[in-house]
């Protein structure tokens, strides 16, 4: 599992883990010595460039980082360097100044706060933008053969400390291979010896992929783009090992109701045909798994062996979990899973989802339409299908709550059942809301556009927008130590939109 920020200290995910066969966990030292004794490989790291590189670090010259090292950071295709985009271009990984520095804070990393951990994962600046243009770096190749260029050169810094004894035991490394960092595509030039024989392995990111078709589908051009690039990672020859990393909680989906049986039983035996060793999944969450302990256990069971009968394990799942209610809840975990397939296409991080162009909408009268670049086509038709999908969304709801309230009537002493049954109606609840709120205001944006009047779609928004004012769901991991008890509105991330949206009504 990848786990977001400091969510990982929990010794109950752990003897999950174990007992569910799998085989590494992030690092943290409340669990690490209960993870040793049950053999989990501990792993640690990520996107560490952004703090190793902050351009206005303080240097030894009492200077900062980028007025001393400005030429460290990449040169974007524009040809020119600036402070407040610094980030936003991958390194220049040609530089050996460079790769010294970033050497010695990956060490300074390892030997300190992450010294127990097998694995570092040691990702690029999550840009979504470009790598370095300079000609030293052009000459190396893609995005790929940059970022192999550089772990060689960390690979063999790291084999020299562990040398001269400043590196006290033996280390991999993990790259991801993923569009945010300019590495989706496969090496042109191969991958460096140094690095297979260190055992370093890549962990190939489709963030943007669509769940509405399968992953080795021809016919979504969406997933067929991720498809041809995955098989281009596994083609190299001699190339590392490679795990692939799904998203089915992906920080955008923000923990709702998703289920996607179906989708994992064909993607992982894909991923297994095609050549991947091994698996990971964002953002496993720590609390309130209600419907989503189906998607753990499935993946866990699929891991272990891609070739398992998904539906059999759910029809299992369901007996041991939901007892007398096992055939109503399989028929409610179908009708989820059919009810919010396209949930790309609503919430992805791609610039193409319904979510993302919301977020960037300044609340005005548009003169864009929304949704054409998603398999929707037309904002028209993606408020019909949520519409649709609320409708099935409501028969599931229904399911879990006739459900409920006939293991009520029976009381049975036991009331582990009753509470599971809880836990899933009000993530369904959730689910709606979330939903039901983001529609309302693509309708309201798509009025605005096209000139129908829009006071009682505004309305729809401002009702749906305080009735998620006034729950919490579930907590969000921070990025420094702590939990956060975000409120619906704020977790449905259209609080701002809402907002801006209002200011706009209020100055028209």
């Amino acid at each position: 599992f990848d786990i977001e920020a400091h969510g990982r200290e929990n010794a109950d995910l752990v003897l999950w883990m174990a007992r569910n066969r799998m085989n590494m966990v992030g690092d943290r030292p409340g669990i690490r010595s209960l993870a040793r004794k049950l053999g989990l490989t501990l792993q640690a790291g990520g996107h560490i460039f952004e703090r190793i590189l902050d351009p206005d670090r303080p240097m030894p010259s009492g200077r900062s980082l980028w007025q001393d090292h400005q030429a460290w950071f990449g040169l974007p295709s524009g040809g020119t360097r600036t402070k407040a985009l610094a980030q936003k271009t991958q390194v220049c990984v040609s530089d050996q100044g460079l790769q010294a520095f970033l050497a010695d804070g990956l060490l300074e990393w390892v030997q300190g706060a992450w010294n127990a951990a097998d694995i570092v994962y040691v990702w690029g600046f999550d840009t979504w933008g470009e790598c370095c243009h300079c000609p030293g770096c052009t000459r190396l190749g893609n995005g790929a053969d940059q970022i192999l260029h550089l772990f060689a050169a960390l690979r063999g810094h790291l084999d020299r400390a562990r040398g001269e004894g400043r590196l006290d035991h033996d280390l991999r490394l993990g790259l991801c291979l993923y569009e945010g960092t300019a590495t989706l595509d496969a090496p042109l030039h191969g991958v460096p010896e140094a690095l297979r024989r260190a055992g370093d392995y890549g962990v190939y990111y489709p963030i943007n992929r669509c769940y509405d078709h399968a992953f080795a589908d021809p016919a979504c051009a969406v997933n067929e783009r991720y498809h041809r690039a995955l098989q281009g990672q596994l083609a190299v020859a001699p190339r590392l090992e490679l795990s692939v990393g799904e998203y089915w909680n992906v920080s955008k989906f923000d923990d709702l109701p998703l289920v996607f049986t179906r989708r994992q039983a064909e993607d992982l035996r894909a991923y297994r045909r095609l050549g991947a060793s091994g698996m990971t999944y964002m953002h496993v969450p720590l609390v309130n798994w209600s419907v989503r302990a189906a998607t753990q256990g499935l993946y866990a069971q699929l891991a272990w062996d891609a070739g398992s009968d998904a539906e059999a394990w759910m029809d299992e799942y369901c007996a041991r979990w939901y007892g007398a209610h096992a055939a109503t809840m399989r028929g409610a975990y179908r009708i989820l899973e059919q009810a919010q397939a396209d949930i790309a296409d609503w919430r992805a991080w791609a610039q193409r989802s319904v979510l993302t162009r919301l977020l960037a909408w300044d609340g005005a009268r548009p003169s864009e339409e929304l949704a054409t670049a998603t398999h929707f086509g037309s904002a028209a038709a993606a408020i019909a299908a949520g519409r649709a999908s609320l409708a099935r969304l409501a028969e599931a709801q229904a399911l879990v709550a006739g459900c409920l309230a006939r293991e009520r009537e029976q009381a049975p002493e036991d009331d582990r059942i009753e509470r599971r049954l809880s836990e899933d109606r009000r993530c369904i609840h959730w689910g709606i809301d979330c939903l039901a709120l983001t529609v309302a205001v693509t309708a309201y944006h798509e009025a605005l556009r096209t000139g129908v009047p829009a006071d009682g779609t505004w309305a729809e928004v401002e009702a749906l927008a305080d009735r998620l004012d006034r729950y919490h769901v579930g907590l969000t991991y921070l990025p420094t130590p702590g939990v956060g008890l975000p409120d619906a509105l704020t977790r449905s991330q259209l609080r701002d939109v809402i907002r801006r949206a209002r200011r706009a009504r209020r100055t028209a």
